[in-house]
């Protein structure tokens, strides 16, 4: 069988009009194009070019050659181009957990954008406090905020999003009238993470208008 890279050699000597051309388009040494086109001529037992003053001048044989190598190429290309859409398309089901205030307040504009992009990807989107079992499969991606980073599984591979702030705001008048004097506020504080120590002690450490 003819190898497929001794025809690209041939074709880029066709092209180029010599051996220097077709090593400088292919990024390789002048040697090894003329090994090439020689292993070609020997496997049809026929001579491809005419080594003349101003270059390779095709003989008959290579003439008839260049007509098949173009074909071949072209279908080569279509090949690697029908492949690689296929493998880069993406389509099925993919499922996504992360938490509800992530999903209700931020991300459901993105994922928006992203079903328009990918319309043959079917989303489900598992908002809850739960975390799902990826190694199980139980998701695909999770979406998670983050206290301790070593805490993270060593099997999956993770991206570090956005950082996160959070607070606790109260009016002006209300800051006004706890900063006067009045009898300590009582706080109530809903966290997966605990309450803050400071909400236990009646210290306001972050305010808003």
């Amino acid at each position: 069988m003819i190898d497929w890279d001794d025809v690209r050699y041939f074709l880029a000597a066709a092209r180029g009009g010599s051996v220097r051309a077709a090593a400088k388009r292919l990024g390789v040494n002048h040697a090894t194009v003329l090994r090439r086109i020689a292993q070609l001529e020997e496997r049809l037992g026929a001579q491809m070019f005419e080594k003349l003053p101003t270059g390779y001048r095709l003989t008959p044989a290579g003439e008839e050659v260049l007509d098949l190598a173009e074909q071949m190429e072209a279908s080569s290309h279509q090949l690697e181009t029908r492949v690689f859409g296929r493998d880069q398309s993406v389509r099925g089901l993919l499922r996504v957990t992360l938490p509800p205030p992530l999903e209700a307040h931020m991300l459901m504009p993105d994922f928006a954008d992203f079903a328009r992009l990918h319309p043959e990807i079917e989303m489900e989107i598992l908002s809850s406090g739960e975390l799902a079992n990826l190694t199980n499969r139980e998701a695909g991606v999770a979406i998670r905020v983050v206290y301790d980073r070593e805490a993270l599984p060593l099997n999956l591979h993770g991206l570090k999003g956005p950082e996160l702030f959070g607070g606790f705001y109260m009016s002006r008048d209300r800051l006004a009238e706890w900063r006067a004097g009045p009898p300590d506020p009582r706080w109530i504080a809903i966290s997966g993470h605990g309450v803050p120590d400071w909400t236990r002690e009646g210290e306001a450490r972050t305010i808003g208008a």
